[in-house]
């Protein structure tokens, strides 16, 4: 019986059956969706050309399919399927099942918004980063990739039009806070935890992992951040709702600011509030405001108010 087959399993089994179940569904779905897109598109999803000019609108269509089929591939169907291998009839493993309260999923949103002079700080604090000379070509290596990752994210953020802005919200905001915090949030931090039996050991682990995969290093701790504010909500709620609310929070907001600022409706300025020496102290009182916000839902979420 395949249902809650590794449910006894040892911790190292499991994630081996992790790493397997996310590379062959990544792998079937990714040939499956190159399939598919043949009748839909004038040009092969395959076709080198695409990647030499991306700042071609079919290129651009082409690659924004495939980004939404890697993620619907690599983080949104395993995590499912390792669900039901993992627990046994009955048992709880995503965390889906709990609906958390009203004030919660207003004030998730807020704390999301208030956090962001501590992300760029911690931004700031990645940038503060030198290798040493034996390891320049790594550091060129890192800048080039993080320069390629942001090329690509400035190509689908450079839409005109109110359903370019749904598209990107859509691949960039809803599917990564679903995929995402399933695998991480609702897999990895499990495993973790339970391996460690220590909660915040998980949410570390996970939250390392979870920006390690962005293969971004000068975006690093901004992520890994990032996802120990969703591990902690993911505990301290016992929902994988407010993690997933908080992520596409972060998100879209990134896509919609970036939208209106190319519209000369919002200023550039909000990326810089905290990262500089005369708005860093707004980063402290972020972490004040967030660590308050989050006091108050755990306290709500686990009846203590």
């Amino acid at each position: 019986m395949i249902k809650g087959m590794f449910a006894n399993s040892s911790f190292a089994v499991k994630i081996i059956m992790t790493i397997v179940v996310v590379l062959v569904s990544f792998f079937v779905v990714f040939l499956l969706g190159i399939l598919i897109s043949f009748p839909f598109f004038d040009s092969s999803p395959l076709d080198p050309k695409i990647y030499s000019d991306m700042g071609s609108p079919a290129s651009i269509s082409i690659l924004k399919y495939l980004q939404i089929v890697q993620s619907i591939g690599l983080f949104i169907i395993p995590p499912f399927i390792l669900s039901y291998i993992f627990t046994l009839k009955n048992q709880s493993f995503l965390s889906l099942e709990r609906t958390p309260q009203i004030r919660s999923l207003i004030l998730v949103p807020i704390a999301i918004i208030l956090s962001i002079p501590a992300i760029n700080f911690f931004a700031e604090l990645n940038s503060w980063i030198v290798f040493p000379k034996f390891l320049s070509d790594l550091e060129q290596a890192f800048k080039s990739s993080e320069e390629n990752a942001q090329r690509i994210t400035e190509i689908f953020l450079s839409v005109d039009s109110i359903s370019g802005l749904l598209m990107n919200l859509f691949m960039m905001a809803l599917i990564p806070a679903i995929g995402e915090e399933l695998l991480f949030r609702g897999v990895f931090q499990k495993l973790f935890t339970a391996a460690f039996k220590n909660h915040h050991i998980g949410i570390l682990i996970s939250a390392i992992l979870f920006s390690a995969i962005h293969m971004q290093f000068y975006g690093f701790f901004p992520r890994m951040f990032l996802g120990m504010l969703f591990g902690y909500l993911l505990v301290w709620s016992k929902s994988m709702w407010l993690p997933m609310l908080a992520h596409f929070v972060n998100n879209g907001f990134i896509v919609t600011a970036s939208y209106f600022t190319a519209k000369n409706s919002l200023s550039e300025g909000i990326e810089d509030v905290g990262s500089t020496l005369d708005t860093m102290i707004y980063a402290l009182y972020s972490f004040i405001l967030i660590s308050g916000i989050f006091y108050f839902i755990y306290r709500k979420e686990n009846g203590k108010l």
